[in-house]
Protein backbone atom coordinates (compact mmCIF):
# COMPACT_ATOMS: atom_id res chain seq x y z
CA UNK A 1 0.00 0.00 0.00
CA UNK A 2 1.64 2.95 -1.02
CA UNK A 3 -0.65 5.66 1.47
CA UNK A 4 -3.24 5.88 3.92
CA UNK A 5 -7.07 5.67 1.96
CA UNK A 6 -8.69 9.13 3.06
CA UNK A 7 -11.93 8.47 4.38
CA UNK A 8 -13.89 8.27 7.60
CA UNK A 9 -13.14 5.62 10.45
CA UNK A 10 -15.32 3.09 10.96
CA UNK A 11 -14.82 1.12 13.60
CA UNK A 12 -11.11 0.64 15.61
CA UNK A 13 -10.31 -2.42 17.91
CA UNK A 14 -7.40 -2.02 19.86
CA UNK A 15 -5.07 -5.03 21.57
CA UNK A 16 -2.68 -4.73 24.89
CA UNK A 17 -0.12 -6.55 25.36
CA UNK A 18 1.57 -6.39 29.00
CA UNK A 19 -0.59 -3.45 29.14
CA UNK A 20 1.06 -1.84 26.47
CA UNK A 21 -0.58 -1.02 23.06
CA UNK A 22 0.22 -3.75 20.84
CA UNK A 23 -1.96 -3.29 17.85
CA UNK A 24 -4.70 -1.44 16.00
CA UNK A 25 -7.19 -2.86 13.84
CA UNK A 26 -9.06 0.92 11.90
CA UNK A 27 -11.43 0.04 9.31
CA UNK A 28 -11.18 3.04 7.21
CA UNK A 29 -14.07 3.35 4.64
CA UNK A 30 -14.54 -0.22 4.32
CA UNK A 31 -11.23 -0.88 3.84
CA UNK A 32 -9.49 -2.86 7.12
CA UNK A 33 -5.67 -1.61 8.40
CA UNK A 34 -3.06 -3.37 10.78
CA UNK A 35 -1.23 -1.14 12.87
CA UNK A 36 1.57 -2.99 15.15
CA UNK A 37 3.46 -1.23 17.75
CA UNK A 38 6.93 -2.50 16.48
CA UNK A 39 9.62 -1.81 13.81
CA UNK A 40 11.14 -3.84 11.30
CA UNK A 41 15.32 -3.65 11.00
CA UNK A 42 16.41 -5.14 7.23
CA UNK A 43 19.56 -6.10 8.22
CA UNK A 44 19.87 -7.34 4.45
CA UNK A 45 18.00 -9.10 1.94
CA UNK A 46 17.88 -11.72 3.31
CA UNK A 47 17.89 -10.84 7.31
CA UNK A 48 14.84 -8.89 8.73
CA UNK A 49 14.20 -8.28 12.04
CA UNK A 50 10.84 -7.31 14.34
CA UNK A 51 11.16 -5.74 17.25
CA UNK A 52 7.86 -5.94 19.09
CA UNK A 53 6.56 -3.03 21.32
CA UNK A 54 8.99 -0.73 20.06
CA UNK A 55 7.86 3.09 19.94
CA UNK A 56 7.22 2.79 16.24
CA UNK A 57 4.54 1.58 14.48
CA UNK A 58 4.54 -0.35 11.34
CA UNK A 59 1.24 -1.35 9.15
CA UNK A 60 -0.18 -2.85 5.95
CA UNK A 61 -3.85 -3.89 4.25
CA UNK A 62 -5.13 -7.35 4.91
CA UNK A 63 -6.23 -7.10 1.68
CA UNK A 64 -2.99 -6.16 -0.17
CA UNK A 65 -0.84 -8.78 0.90
CA UNK A 66 1.80 -8.67 -2.64
CA UNK A 67 3.07 -5.14 -0.33
CA UNK A 68 4.41 -7.29 2.90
Amino acid sequence: MAELPLAQVEHVAVFADEGVLAQAKPEIGERPLLLIAGALDEKDAKERLFHALDESATGRSPLNRESG
